[in-house]
Protein backbone atom coordinates (compact mmCIF):
# COMPACT_ATOMS: atom_id res chain seq x y z
CA UNK A 1 0.00 0.00 0.00
CA UNK A 2 2.84 2.40 0.83
CA UNK A 3 4.48 1.80 -2.54
CA UNK A 4 1.19 2.23 -4.37
CA UNK A 5 0.49 5.47 -2.50
CA UNK A 6 3.50 7.15 -4.12
CA UNK A 7 6.12 6.78 -1.41
CA UNK A 8 9.40 7.79 -3.07
CA UNK A 9 12.07 7.05 -0.45
CA UNK A 10 12.37 4.56 2.37
CA UNK A 11 15.36 3.98 4.63
CA UNK A 12 16.19 0.89 6.70
CA UNK A 13 18.65 0.81 9.59
CA UNK A 14 21.55 -1.56 8.97
CA UNK A 15 24.56 -0.95 11.24
CA UNK A 16 26.58 -4.04 10.40
CA UNK A 17 26.39 -7.48 8.83
CA UNK A 18 27.67 -9.51 11.75
CA UNK A 19 24.56 -10.70 13.60
CA UNK A 20 26.08 -10.05 17.04
CA UNK A 21 27.04 -6.48 16.13
CA UNK A 22 23.65 -5.74 14.57
CA UNK A 23 21.78 -7.03 17.63
CA UNK A 24 24.06 -5.09 19.97
CA UNK A 25 23.57 -1.80 18.16
CA UNK A 26 19.86 -2.39 17.45
CA UNK A 27 18.83 -4.03 20.69
CA UNK A 28 15.93 -6.44 20.25
CA UNK A 29 16.33 -6.66 16.48
CA UNK A 30 17.90 -9.27 14.23
CA UNK A 31 19.68 -9.01 10.90
CA UNK A 32 17.21 -11.48 9.43
CA UNK A 33 14.52 -8.80 9.95
CA UNK A 34 16.36 -6.61 7.42
CA UNK A 35 16.69 -9.57 5.04
CA UNK A 36 12.91 -9.99 5.08
CA UNK A 37 12.33 -6.23 4.73
CA UNK A 38 14.44 -6.09 1.56
CA UNK A 39 12.56 -9.09 0.16
CA UNK A 40 9.16 -7.50 0.88
CA UNK A 41 10.21 -4.21 -0.71
CA UNK A 42 11.61 -5.95 -3.80
CA UNK A 43 8.32 -7.79 -4.23
CA UNK A 44 6.32 -4.59 -3.74
CA UNK A 45 8.38 -2.74 -6.33
CA UNK A 46 7.93 -5.62 -8.76
CA UNK A 47 4.14 -5.33 -8.38
CA UNK A 48 4.39 -1.58 -9.04
CA UNK A 49 6.80 -1.31 -12.01
CA UNK A 50 6.15 2.42 -12.39
CA UNK A 51 7.03 3.20 -8.76
CA UNK A 52 9.50 6.00 -7.95
CA UNK A 53 10.46 4.31 -4.68
CA UNK A 54 14.15 4.36 -3.78
CA UNK A 55 15.15 1.95 -1.02
CA UNK A 56 18.15 2.80 1.09
CA UNK A 57 19.83 2.16 4.41
CA UNK A 58 21.29 4.25 7.18
CA UNK A 59 24.49 3.10 8.85
CA UNK A 60 25.42 4.66 12.22
CA UNK A 61 29.21 4.71 12.29
CA UNK A 62 30.91 3.81 15.57
CA UNK A 63 34.15 2.29 16.77
CA UNK A 64 32.20 -0.95 17.23
CA UNK A 65 31.22 -1.32 13.59
CA UNK A 66 33.46 0.92 11.46
CA UNK A 67 35.36 -2.07 10.07
CA UNK A 68 32.04 -3.48 8.80
CA UNK A 69 31.21 -0.46 6.66
CA UNK A 70 32.51 -1.97 3.41
CA UNK A 71 30.92 -5.39 3.99
CA UNK A 72 27.62 -3.70 4.86
CA UNK A 73 27.79 -1.70 1.65
CA UNK A 74 28.24 -4.92 -0.32
CA UNK A 75 25.46 -6.66 1.62
CA UNK A 76 22.81 -3.99 1.04
CA UNK A 77 23.80 -3.47 -2.60
CA UNK A 78 23.31 -7.19 -3.23
CA UNK A 79 19.78 -6.89 -1.81
CA UNK A 80 18.72 -4.04 -4.05
CA UNK A 81 19.51 -0.92 -2.03
CA UNK A 82 19.65 2.25 -4.13
CA UNK A 83 21.51 4.37 -1.61
CA UNK A 84 23.38 4.21 1.67
CA UNK A 85 23.43 7.05 4.16
CA UNK A 86 26.25 6.97 6.72
CA UNK A 87 26.10 9.10 9.85
CA UNK A 88 28.31 9.58 12.85
CA UNK A 89 26.78 8.55 16.18
CA UNK A 90 24.75 10.83 18.40
CA UNK A 91 25.43 9.57 21.92
CA UNK A 92 22.49 9.38 24.31
CA UNK A 93 24.25 7.42 27.07
CA UNK A 94 27.54 8.53 28.62
CA UNK A 95 28.72 4.92 28.69
CA UNK A 96 29.07 5.08 24.89
CA UNK A 97 31.10 8.29 24.55
CA UNK A 98 34.18 6.31 23.52
CA UNK A 99 32.21 4.71 20.68
CA UNK A 100 32.18 7.87 18.55
CA UNK A 101 34.41 7.59 15.49
CA UNK A 102 35.41 11.27 15.25
CA UNK A 103 37.17 13.97 17.24
CA UNK A 104 35.34 17.18 18.05
CA UNK A 105 38.03 19.62 16.86
CA UNK A 106 37.04 21.32 13.60
CA UNK A 107 39.01 20.95 10.39
CA UNK A 108 40.13 24.59 10.70
CA UNK A 109 41.36 24.08 14.27
CA UNK A 110 43.20 20.91 13.26
CA UNK A 111 44.85 22.64 10.29
CA UNK A 112 46.17 25.52 12.43
CA UNK A 113 47.30 23.25 15.23
CA UNK A 114 49.04 20.78 12.89
CA UNK A 115 50.90 23.51 11.05
CA UNK A 116 52.17 25.11 14.28
CA UNK A 117 52.97 21.72 15.79
CA UNK A 118 55.23 21.03 12.80
CA UNK A 119 56.92 24.42 13.24
CA UNK A 120 57.52 23.67 16.90
CA UNK A 121 58.89 20.23 16.04
CA UNK A 122 61.28 21.75 13.47
CA UNK A 123 62.91 23.67 16.34
CA UNK A 124 63.56 20.49 18.26
CA UNK A 125 60.62 21.06 20.62
CA UNK A 126 57.67 18.81 21.39
CA UNK A 127 54.24 20.42 21.67
CA UNK A 128 53.04 17.44 23.71
CA UNK A 129 55.20 18.83 26.55
CA UNK A 130 52.81 21.76 26.74
CA UNK A 131 50.81 21.65 29.95
CA UNK A 132 47.23 22.99 29.64
CA UNK A 133 47.44 24.07 33.29
CA UNK A 134 49.68 26.91 32.14
CA UNK A 135 46.67 28.46 30.42
CA UNK A 136 44.76 28.60 33.69
CA UNK A 137 47.61 30.04 35.73
CA UNK A 138 47.47 27.09 38.10
CA UNK A 139 51.01 26.02 37.42
CA UNK A 140 54.01 28.14 36.48
CA UNK A 141 56.69 26.14 34.67
CA UNK A 142 60.39 26.61 35.13
CA UNK A 143 61.17 29.07 32.38
CA UNK A 144 63.81 27.22 30.50
CA UNK A 145 64.62 28.76 27.11
CA UNK A 146 63.03 25.88 25.19
CA UNK A 147 59.86 25.96 27.26
CA UNK A 148 59.64 29.73 26.98
CA UNK A 149 59.99 29.53 23.20
CA UNK A 150 57.31 26.88 22.94
CA UNK A 151 54.94 28.98 25.05
CA UNK A 152 55.55 31.92 22.73
CA UNK A 153 54.74 29.78 19.71
CA UNK A 154 51.57 28.45 21.30
CA UNK A 155 50.57 32.07 21.94
CA UNK A 156 51.18 32.79 18.25
CA UNK A 157 49.09 29.74 17.36
CA UNK A 158 46.25 31.06 19.47
CA UNK A 159 46.59 34.55 18.00
CA UNK A 160 46.20 33.19 14.48
CA UNK A 161 43.15 31.18 15.52
CA UNK A 162 41.57 34.26 17.13
CA UNK A 163 42.23 36.34 14.02
CA UNK A 164 40.33 33.75 11.96
CA UNK A 165 37.56 33.29 14.55
CA UNK A 166 38.56 29.64 15.00
CA UNK A 167 37.83 28.10 18.39
CA UNK A 168 40.70 26.06 19.86
CA UNK A 169 40.56 23.55 22.67
CA UNK A 170 44.26 22.86 23.28
CA UNK A 171 43.82 19.94 25.70
CA UNK A 172 41.58 18.20 23.17
CA UNK A 173 43.94 18.92 20.26
CA UNK A 174 46.90 17.58 22.23
CA UNK A 175 45.03 14.31 22.79
CA UNK A 176 43.82 14.01 19.21
CA UNK A 177 44.95 10.93 17.29
CA UNK A 178 46.18 11.89 13.84
CA UNK A 179 46.48 8.18 12.99
CA UNK A 180 42.78 7.60 13.67
CA UNK A 181 41.77 10.58 11.55
CA UNK A 182 43.89 9.28 8.67
CA UNK A 183 42.39 5.80 8.99
CA UNK A 184 38.86 7.20 8.80
CA UNK A 185 39.67 9.26 5.71
CA UNK A 186 41.19 6.18 4.06
CA UNK A 187 38.11 4.12 4.96
CA UNK A 188 35.79 6.74 3.48
CA UNK A 189 37.83 6.89 0.27
CA UNK A 190 37.66 3.10 -0.07
CA UNK A 191 33.91 3.17 0.59
CA UNK A 192 33.35 5.77 -2.14
CA UNK A 193 35.33 3.69 -4.63
CA UNK A 194 33.39 0.56 -3.71
CA UNK A 195 30.02 2.33 -3.97
CA UNK A 196 30.88 3.52 -7.46
CA UNK A 197 31.76 -0.01 -8.54
CA UNK A 198 28.52 -1.36 -7.03
CA UNK A 199 26.36 1.34 -8.57
CA UNK A 200 24.94 2.51 -5.24
CA UNK A 201 24.65 6.12 -4.11
CA UNK A 202 26.72 6.74 -0.97
CA UNK A 203 26.50 9.78 1.27
CA UNK A 204 29.23 9.95 3.91
CA UNK A 205 29.45 12.22 6.95
CA UNK A 206 32.35 14.51 7.71
CA UNK A 207 35.31 12.63 9.18
CA UNK A 208 36.20 15.83 11.04
CA UNK A 209 33.69 18.53 12.10
CA UNK A 210 33.38 21.27 9.49
CA UNK A 211 34.36 24.80 10.41
CA UNK A 212 32.10 26.08 7.63
CA UNK A 213 28.71 25.20 9.08
CA UNK A 214 25.27 25.28 7.53
CA UNK A 215 21.85 23.91 8.31
CA UNK A 216 20.63 21.72 5.45
CA UNK A 217 17.14 21.64 6.95
CA UNK A 218 16.75 25.42 6.81
CA UNK A 219 18.80 25.88 3.63
CA UNK A 220 16.60 23.35 1.80
CA UNK A 221 13.39 24.95 3.06
CA UNK A 222 12.30 22.09 5.29
CA UNK A 223 9.96 21.84 8.26
CA UNK A 224 9.23 18.88 10.51
CA UNK A 225 5.69 17.96 11.49
CA UNK A 226 5.58 15.64 14.48
CA UNK A 227 2.90 13.10 15.37
CA UNK A 228 0.72 15.69 17.16
CA UNK A 229 0.85 18.23 14.32
CA UNK A 230 3.52 20.45 15.89
CA UNK A 231 5.75 22.24 13.39
CA UNK A 232 9.51 22.22 14.07
CA UNK A 233 12.41 23.72 12.11
CA UNK A 234 14.75 20.72 11.97
CA UNK A 235 15.56 17.22 13.12
CA UNK A 236 17.65 18.50 16.05
CA UNK A 237 14.74 20.43 17.58
CA UNK A 238 11.68 18.27 16.94
CA UNK A 239 11.65 16.33 20.22
CA UNK A 240 13.10 16.47 23.71
CA UNK A 241 16.14 14.34 24.53
CA UNK A 242 19.44 14.28 26.35
CA UNK A 243 22.67 13.70 24.46
CA UNK A 244 26.40 14.01 24.88
CA UNK A 245 28.18 16.68 22.87
CA UNK A 246 31.92 16.19 23.32
CA UNK A 247 31.88 14.64 26.78
CA UNK A 248 29.23 16.80 28.41
CA UNK A 249 25.56 16.13 28.88
CA UNK A 250 23.05 18.43 27.23
CA UNK A 251 19.28 18.67 27.39
CA UNK A 252 17.69 19.50 24.04
CA UNK A 253 14.11 20.74 24.01
CA UNK A 254 11.83 20.99 20.98
CA UNK A 255 11.24 24.27 19.18
CA UNK A 256 7.59 24.59 18.18
CA UNK A 257 6.16 27.32 15.93
CA UNK A 258 2.56 26.14 15.81
CA UNK A 259 0.29 23.20 15.04
CA UNK A 260 -1.19 22.31 11.68
CA UNK A 261 -4.38 21.25 13.49
CA UNK A 262 -4.84 24.89 14.55
CA UNK A 263 -3.35 26.93 11.67
CA UNK A 264 -2.46 26.25 8.01
CA UNK A 265 1.18 25.26 7.49
CA UNK A 266 1.80 28.22 5.19
CA UNK A 267 0.63 30.65 7.90
CA UNK A 268 2.97 29.02 10.42
CA UNK A 269 5.82 29.12 7.88
CA UNK A 270 5.32 32.86 7.31
CA UNK A 271 4.91 33.68 10.99
CA UNK A 272 7.38 36.34 12.13
CA UNK A 273 8.98 34.11 14.78
CA UNK A 274 9.61 31.27 12.33
CA UNK A 275 10.93 33.64 9.67
CA UNK A 276 13.32 35.26 12.15
CA UNK A 277 14.54 31.83 13.24
CA UNK A 278 15.32 30.83 9.63
CA UNK A 279 16.99 34.16 8.86
CA UNK A 280 19.30 33.82 11.86
CA UNK A 281 20.15 30.21 11.00
CA UNK A 282 20.99 31.25 7.43
CA UNK A 283 23.57 33.63 8.92
CA UNK A 284 24.80 30.95 11.34
CA UNK A 285 26.55 33.41 13.62
CA UNK A 286 26.93 31.00 16.55
CA UNK A 287 29.84 29.97 18.79
CA UNK A 288 31.60 26.64 18.22
CA UNK A 289 30.47 25.10 21.49
CA UNK A 290 32.07 21.72 20.75
CA UNK A 291 35.48 23.37 20.39
CA UNK A 292 35.18 25.81 23.26
CA UNK A 293 37.79 25.36 25.99
CA UNK A 294 35.32 26.41 28.71
CA UNK A 295 32.32 24.36 27.55
CA UNK A 296 29.89 23.47 28.88
CA UNK A 297 29.08 26.93 30.18
CA UNK A 298 26.10 27.91 32.30
CA UNK A 299 24.29 29.25 29.23
CA UNK A 300 24.27 25.83 27.61
CA UNK A 301 23.54 23.87 30.76
CA UNK A 302 20.32 25.74 31.53
CA UNK A 303 17.35 23.42 31.08
CA UNK A 304 15.49 26.31 29.46
CA UNK A 305 17.95 27.66 26.89
CA UNK A 306 17.64 31.43 26.43
CA UNK A 307 20.76 32.51 24.56
CA UNK A 308 24.37 31.58 23.83
CA UNK A 309 27.49 33.66 24.48
CA UNK A 310 26.89 35.49 21.18
CA UNK A 311 23.43 36.46 22.55
CA UNK A 312 21.76 34.35 19.86
CA UNK A 313 18.48 32.73 20.86
CA UNK A 314 18.76 29.61 18.67
CA UNK A 315 20.52 26.63 20.32
CA UNK A 316 22.52 25.84 17.17
CA UNK A 317 26.10 26.41 18.36
CA UNK A 318 26.50 22.77 19.33
CA UNK A 319 24.52 21.25 16.45
CA UNK A 320 26.38 18.27 14.99
CA UNK A 321 24.19 18.19 11.89
CA UNK A 322 25.46 21.66 10.94
CA UNK A 323 29.07 20.46 11.18
CA UNK A 324 28.40 17.60 8.79
CA UNK A 325 28.73 14.84 11.39
CA UNK A 326 25.11 13.71 11.58
CA UNK A 327 22.90 12.91 8.62
CA UNK A 328 19.37 11.69 8.19
CA UNK A 329 16.96 11.06 5.34
CA UNK A 330 15.70 14.31 3.82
Amino acid sequence: DLVASGLDRLCLSVDGVKPDTFSKVREGEDLSDMERAFAYLAAARKRQPDTRLKVGVEFVLMQENKQQLLDTLRWVAARGADFMLVTQALVYDGAYIDEVAYDNSTDAAVEIFTRWRDKITSLGLDVSDYDPRWELGRFVPTIEPKIARMMEMVDELRAEARSKDVFLDMPRLLKRSADHAGQMQALFAEAEELATSLGIELKLPAAVPRYERKCDFVEDGGAFISWDGSVHPCYFLWHQFRCFISDWDRLVKPKVFGKVSERPLLDIWNDQAFRKFRENVHEFDYPYCCNCAVAPCDLLQEDDFEQDCYTQEEPCGGCQWAMGLLQCLQ
